[in-house]
């Protein structure tokens, strides 16, 4: 067994793809690039065409909000159903990872335990010094020397977005199932003033929660937004962390 696998073998690893065959070669190598490879448990997403969705919206951006966010909930409840693990990392298909993931995972993990976490955010839009905000103060964790992250909490529902990738506990996981999987949905529709029924209102959102700062995972710069808002804010994120020495 690999040193690798011996790590991985504390969690399980969940990649969203929806129908789309170069993402999906794009990010086996991105994976590959670890000694040993991670073992990645892929997600084919959902169809707008679901019925859970189609019979319920017509706009084509909430579908795609609701798609999102279905995927994400199947992610984890395939955790839930089949894996014996306690904690399980779960990423979309247009990111980086840094090249020392797979040496701080084991460190990140002691921490999540120690610190009751929930959900730890390892990839997010940023595109600036969070660290320096007072909505995102830090936890004081204990660190091992040279340790090059910290770990910071975030406060307010606006504060942070983004679910490139993060980390649950089973326990959080069962939670999000049991609140978001069935019916909510359909109930934020009679009820605007629910919580909307996207990944980055809910997953993130609940629980005790952290990120990690800087990011272990990054948007790697290639998806198109319509939005222009989107886009630039999309790419001031991927420019602000990105770095050849650490992400190639």
């Amino acid at each position: 067994m690999t040193s690798n696998e011996q790590d991985n073998g504390k969690y399980e690893v969940y990649c969203l793809n929806f129908n789309n065959e170069n993402r999906r070669h794009v990010m086996t190598k991105e994976f590959n690039k670890f000694e040993g490879g991670l073992d990645i448990k892929w997600h084919k997403g959902v169809d707008p065409s679901d019925s859970r969705i189609s019979p319920y919206l017509m706009d084509e951006n909430m579908k795609k909000t609701w798609s999102t966010c279905y995927g994400h909930l199947d992610m984890i409840n395939a955790f839930v159903s089949n894996s014996n693990k306690e904690h399980a990392i779960f990423c979309e298909d247009d990111i980086l990872i840094r090249n020392d993931f797979i040496k701080h995972m084991p460190e990140l993990v002691t921490i999540f335990n120690q610190q009751n976490l929930d959900v730890l955010l390892l990839g997010y839009l940023c595109e600036n010094r969070i660290d320096q905000y007072n909505n995102f103060p830090e936890k004081p964790v204990i660190k091992s020397p040279g340790f090059p992250f910290k770990i910071l909490d975030y406060i307010g529902m606006e504060s942070v977005w983004g679910t490139q990738m993060y980390m649950l506990s089973k326990k959080q996981a069962r939670i999000l199932l049991n609140k978001y999987y069935v019916g909510y949905a359909e109930r934020t529709l009679r009820n605007p003033g629910m919580t909307p029924f996207s990944a980055d209102w809910t997953i993130t959102k609940d629980g005790n929660h952290a990120l990690v700062y800087p990011l272990l995972v990054i948007e790697n710069g290639n998806t198109y937004y319509d939005n222009y808002g989107q886009l630039r804010s999309h790419n001031a994120c991927y420019n602000f962390s990105y770095s050849k020495h650490l992400f190639d």
